[in-house]
């Protein structure tokens, strides 16, 4: 009996297989289940922050710590909250020119091997409300993670693309683990996890909603191309 697999049947089992991680490879899926609520208020010069507990199998380490900032500025202000049943944790600038620093910190984190089926973090950003013109930076995204050797910090801009005033968009920003920055972090042993979003050199009025916050892994390209390519033979063989 020869079994027959066609190139995209191929293709599809392997991404099916690498999606099948999607149950362990979380940082943050921000649940609606992870029965977290909060909301916090942050006026010009202030600081405040909350200390969630959460299931593990929502929140990596089952902590998380969110800080919000706001620069001084003649009234300014700027919340984050995240509600019952929601998927996403909600960052307003109101409209206003707000200068917020938004910081979510998982400390509960304890020697997990990060690199083992994983090789970038991704950041999930559902809805993102830009007030600005086009190609205007809407934010600085800073991730640092602490390993039992060393820790690193990788920083990437968010920038607004559309031509459109106002407009609305969304948008994942990855953060792969051989990057420049993170020369010193042992993967395999991570203590402390750490998301900064800060927008206080821009002063929009942009809102974000931050989604899920997970480990991702990506087929490599040498591995498709041999499936391809035995998918290539198999169909062959069924032609003959």
């Amino acid at each position: 009996m020869i079994v027959s697999m066609s190139r995209a049947a191929l293709s599809a089992s392997v991404l099916a297989a690498a999606a099948s991680f999607a149950g362990a490879n979380h940082i943050d899926f921000i649940s609606s289940g992870d029965g977290t609520v909060f909301s916090l208020v942050a006026n010009a010069g202030q600081t405040v922050s909350d200390t969630q507990m959460g299931d593990p199998e929502d929140i990596l380490g089952g902590t998380r710590i969110v800080t919000l900032t706001e620069a001084s500025g003649f009234l300014r202000g700027a919340s984050v909250a995240k509600a019952p049943g929601s998927e996403f944790i909600d960052l307003r600038a109101n409209g206003v020119a707000s200068n917020p620093t938004l910081t979510l910190d998982y400390p509960g984190i304890s020697g997990a091997d990060f690199s083992t089926q994983w090789n970038f973090i991704a950041v999930d950003f559902p809805v993102i409300d830009a007030q600005r013109t086009i190609d205007t930076l809407l934010a600085d995204l800073t991730v640092t993670v602490e390993s039992a050797t060393g820790s690193g910090s990788v920083t990437k801009q968010i920038r607004r693309l559309e031509p459109a005033f106002p407009a609305t968009f969304s948008t994942t920003v990855f953060f792969g683990f051989d990057e420049a920055g993170f020369e010193g972090v042992d993967f395999t042993s991570i203590d402390r996890f750490t998301l900064t979003l800060d927008y206080s050199s821009n002063g929009s009025g942009t809102d974000f909603q931050i989604g899920s916050i997970t480990r991702e892994v990506v087929p490599a390209p040498a591995s498709l191309a041999l499936l391809a390519l035995g998918g290539l033979g198999l169909s062959r063989r069924r032609r003959a």
